[in-house]
């Protein structure tokens, strides 16, 4: 019996370093476009708004990174 590998072929040299480093960059850019993003939403809510969604102000940021992440 035959095994046959069906996984794409494995890039090397140059242009899959650079194909690498330009995923990361995008990668990167969209967590912290994600961030910002969360960041500012939940800083426009009230302290009422926040504390109903069982957040305080102390916890925005960890929060806004934490769904920044979650690509």
């Amino acid at each position: 019996m035959a095994a046959f590998d069906t996984s794409p072929a494995q890039r090397t040299g140059l242009l899959a370093q650079a194909f690498s480093f330009f995923s990361r960059m995008n990668t990167a850019r969209q967590e912290y476009v994600d961030y910002e993003t969360t960041l500012r939403q939940l800083e426009r809510l009230s302290d009422r708004e926040l504390s109903d969604i069982g957040l305080g102000r102390a916890d925005i940021r960890d929060v806004a990174r934490a769904t920044a992440r979650q690509i």
